[in-house]
């Protein structure tokens, strides 16, 4: 674990250090580790364009995972329990929808499984992997004359794999809501 650490921090200070240099932004987003521990995914964009990376966990560069393509930025990959497939968000950059993606391991055979104008930031994978867990907001605003607008009323749903079958698991309609994770096995889905 010490070593996994020691990679990430070190990850970190060398794409710090690259930005200053290149003085464009860049920025670093949400880390997932394949069940496995041979490999680390996550979201990477340069001038706000998001592609997945992945890179192993023993050393080595990383390389793309998932390439942004016609404006669509792909970010928050999260992996299956049984690390054979990958799903993420692919994020329009000029309209702020979303939707729900999911690859196999290798970041091929991309299929999108949600469609529509939607506001969807997370999504991972239940204990069992037939499921996928996600939040969704209602609306894209600001509260204040000095905020800056940002996603609002929150919820968090269920996709059956299946068939695609959407519910709804929550109606609390969340100022912010984020780190959608499971506990005790699956029993329980946590968040902040």
């Amino acid at each position: 674990m010490k070593t996994i650490l020691g990679y990430i921090i070190s990850f970190v200070f060398l794409i710090s250090g690259c930005s200053a240099q290149n003085q464009e932004k860049i920025e670093l987003q949400r880390l997932c580790v394949s069940p496995d521990s041979e490999y680390i995914l996550f979201s990477y964009s340069e001038n706000n364009l998001f592609s997945i990376y992945r890179m192993r966990l023993d050393g080595g560069y990383a390389e793309k995972f998932i390439d942004t393509k016609n404006n669509l930025s792909f970010l928050n990959p999260s992996f299956s329990p049984d690390g054979k497939k990958v799903v993420f968000i692919g994020y329009d950059n000029d309209s702020f929808s979303s939707n729900i993606y999911i690859s196999n391991s290798e970041g091929t055979e991309i299929l999108q499984l949600t469609f529509g104008n939607q506001i969807i930031t997370q999504v991972i994978f239940s204990s069992d992997g037939n499921k996928l867990y996600f939040n969704k907001a209602e609306e894209y605003d600001k509260y204040s004359p000095i905020g800056i607008k940002d996603a609002h009323n929150f919820d968090i749903y269920c996709l059956m794999l299946e068939n695609n079958h959407v519910d709804r698991l929550t109606k609390i309609e969340a100022f912010q809501l984020s780190n959608i994770s499971l506990m005790e096995f699956g029993k329980y889905i946590i968040m902040d």
